[in-house]
């Protein structure tokens, strides 16, 4: 949490302290397809998992050829995952032999994302192409996750949600995002890499770090 309030308070000074008078607002929308990594546990079965990213952004010339760009985003980000384990080891309403059984995860939230890039962008002709780099943090507001469990041809399925007041994750995310894209009149077309340094699990009872990975890919308008 410490960390997360520190590099807030550097996004707002950021902000403020950048002339506002010459700034381009665009807006854009695309695709993510993410996964988590698992620091002490095997990735195998983790597959990703499809999303959208939504918002709009503010770039913020500097000298030459740099600026910052920063914006607000609704984003969805999360991860698919089989795996073979024990029925003795998961908790169900019933008891089951101790044998091996199917569990299917799907884990999905529902960020407010906050990214702040410095940008380095060249011109070919009537297109612009740029790079970008900088950190995000991001605030979950969603949950849309579940467990199923496959045994003898029966599916045992479990929710979990912010909502329903079962904290399984962590609010917050905070990582780097790196960036290329181009523009070209006043379309605009990105790729994006969100690396998570946060551990999504680290307050409920799993001892399994993970973190969150996402590939974006987005197309927008320049307004102006």
């Amino acid at each position: 949490m410490k960390n997360i309030n520190r590099l807030l308070i550097v996004i707002v000074i950021l902000i403020v302290t950048i002339e506002v008078d010459a700034q381009t607002y665009k807006v854009k929308a695309g695709l993510n397809l993410s996964e988590c990594k698992f620091t002490d546990a095997g990735d195998e079965g983790v597959t990703m998992r499809s999303g959208f990213n939504i918002g709009f952004t503010a770039d913020y010339p500097l000298k030459n050829r740099f600026s910052i760009e920063t914006g607000l985003l609704l984003t969805s980000k999360g991860y698919k995952e089989e795996a073979n384990v024990l029925a003795s080891e998961v908790d169900l309403e019933i008891q089951l032999p101790a044998e091996n059984f199917t569990q299917k995860t799907d884990f999905l939230i529902y960020y407010l994302e906050i990214p702040v890039t410095l940008k380095a962008s060249f011109d070919i002709g009537e297109t612009k192409i740029y790079g970008a780099f900088g950190p995000y943090v991001a605030y979950g507001l969603r949950e849309n996750n579940s467990i199923e469990n496959y045994y003898n041809d029966e599916v045992h399925k479990t929710k979990f949600n912010y909502s329903k007041g079962r904290r399984t994750v962590n609010r917050f995310d905070y990582g780097l995002v790196f960036g290329l894209g181009l523009d070209y009149g006043s379309v605009l077309l990105g790729l994006s890499y969100d690396m998570g340094l946060t551990n999504l699990f680290s307050d409920s009872d799993s001892d399994s770090n993970v973190s969150v990975r996402a590939l974006g890919l987005s197309v927008g308008y320049i307004i102006n």
